[in-house]
């Protein structure tokens, strides 16, 4: 698993919310702002990589 160094900012989850048009669980919101991402048996658990809000 990543670390809290790894995790997205709140204020990313919410932007990539907007973006996707949905509305994320809050235990996986919360696996975002502690841990970022990570893998669990080789299978990864996906974040939110390199989002700036410029996508439309």
């Amino acid at each position: 698993m990543g670390t809290s160094d790894d995790a997205p900012s709140l204020e990313w989850i919410v932007k990539a919310e907007e973006m996707l048009t949905i509305k994320l669980p809050e235990d996986y919101k919360w696996i975002l702002s502690h841990f970022g991402g990570g893998d669990i048996c080789g299978e990864e658990i996906y974040s939110i990589y390199s989002f700036d809000g410029s996508y439309k």
